[in-house]
């Protein structure tokens, strides 16, 4: 056996197992990228209009099969203030949850699926009212979310 005939195939093996180790470990590593995750669908067309009663909420969902499924339920939140008195305008309000039930409890004027509405009663004259929607599912999370609404309440 002639060890000075096996020092270039032993120099090729080193050379090919460098060059694959710079390959594989080319580049910086940089940190791990989170799960893409779909952001919620929005509820555009949100609106507030003054009844003789009350605030009447309207909105509409289009083509979601699923709505009416079991556990889907919507949650309306509100948050009001008292615009003359208000110290910061434009600031962001505080919203409480003023009514979380199924879905087909909002069904609206057709009686459908796509169209709700909801009349918030327990309003003050002269009162500035802000509106949000929630669309959710039985695990608890936000399907749709809505535009947000304001209104002086002046039956």
């Amino acid at each position: 056996m002639n060890r000075a005939s096996d020092v270039p195939a032993v120099l090729l093996i080193v050379f090919i197992l460098i060059m694959i180790g710079s390959i594989a470990g080319c580049g910086k590593k940089g940190d791990p990228v989170p799960r893409q995750q779909q952001p919620p669908a929005r509820i555009s067309d949100l609106t507030a209009a003054a009844a003789v009663d009350g605030v009447l909420l309207k909105w509409t969902i289009k083509s979601v099969p699923e709505l009416d499924s079991e556990g889907k339920y919507f949650q309306i939140w509100r948050a009001s203030w008292d615009l003359e008195k208000d110290e910061c305008p434009g600031c962001p309000k505080d919203y409480i949850l003023l009514i979380k039930a199924p879905a087909a409890n909002f069904a609206g004027e057709d009686g459908g699926t796509e169209s709700y509405r909801y009349l918030d009663r327990s309003v003050a004259k002269e009162t500035h009212y802000g509106y949000r929607l929630e669309w959710g599912s039985p695990g608890g999370s936000v399907i749709a979310i809505s535009n947000p609404v304001e209104i002086t309440f002046k039956p």
